[in-house]
């Protein structure tokens, strides 16, 4: 008598990673993209490698559609919020934006990770959520530079920040926090407070009161080719514990905004206790 084996595990296949060097015959080390959670930069190609600045003109067409009233299902609010911004330069502003974001992060990278002698340079430390890898094979992270138990004794929180906290406390980058890929609560405290000061204090990015979001952009370029009437994420408002429907979420202030996919909206209702607005 021959016995089959019928269990099907669970797996997911990646995207292809450039190999770069093996230490023995089963460690293969591989350079792999990684997604940092919880914060959203101004794009520097989309859609694809098209960059934002080519949607300068459509982008305008569309600003004035939006404010003559071309697409009803969007919500006067939202409408508003988005046409005041899509002016002539909307695309190369987004574009601008985001390399000034990626310098930005450069510098802290190379202020940061800079190891006591500045001879060399730190490992980075790395923390995942549940849900490792996203849909395009990116490793989903907080990333910090990597202290030994001795530095983190001497340093506070605040000082051992993570990146994607940095970003946000100094206005690189919007806040785009998403069920269930939340900060630990003590970080998330000091996340949501990070937020609010740069964005009463006009930091960064906030400077400018045309700066669309990376996820507002990709939005108006999605509404623009015709892949979207409206926004796809619910927003939970972290401080109310209301959770509005996808295109109310300016409703929220920013560092209140917790994002749910529509996937996940029962279970964050479960989770967290959230209730319809």
């Amino acid at each position: 008598m021959s016995f089959t084996l019928a269990f099907q595990p669970k797996a997911r296949t990646l995207d292809a990673y450039k190999l770069t060097r093996i230490t023995d015959g089963d460690t293969p080390f591989v350079e792999m993209p990684i997604r940092i959670l919880s914060i959203d930069t101004p794009e520097v190609h989309y859609p694809g490698t098209s960059k934002p600045s080519a949607h300068d003109a459509a982008l305008f067409e569309l600003g004035k559609a939006i404010a003559w009233g071309k697409h009803p299902k969007l919500p006067r609010l939202l409408g508003k919020h988005l046409a005041d911004r899509l002016d002539a330069r909307a695309g190369t502003r987004q574009l601008r934006q985001g390399e000034r974001s990626t310098l930005e992060y450069q510098r802290m990278l190379d202020e940061r990770m800079k190891t006591p002698s500045g001879r060399g340079t730190r490992k980075l430390f790395l923390r995942s959520p549940e849900e490792v890898f996203e849909g395009h094979g990116r490793m989903l992270a907080y990333a910090a530079p990597s202290y030994d138990a001795a530095e983190r004794a001497a340093m506070t929180l605040h000082e051992r920040r993570t990146f994607n906290l940095q970003l946000v406390e100094e206005g690189w980058a919007a806040p785009f926090i998403l069920y269930p890929s939340l900060p630990k609560a003590a970080d998330l405290a000091l996340f949501r407070d990070a937020v609010r000061a740069a964005r009463v204090g006009r930091k960064g990015h906030h400077a400018d009161p045309k700066t669309l979001t990376g996820y507002e952009f990709r939005f108006c370029v999605k509404l623009l080719r015709g892949e979207a009437e409206l926004p796809e994420r619910s927003c939970a408002d972290m401080r109310s514990g209301k959770l509005y429907p996808p295109s109310s979420y300016l409703a929220v202030k920013e560092e209140d905004r917790l994002f749910v996919w529509p996937r996940d909206v029962q279970k964050a209702k479960a989770a967290l206790g959230l209730v319809g607005a």
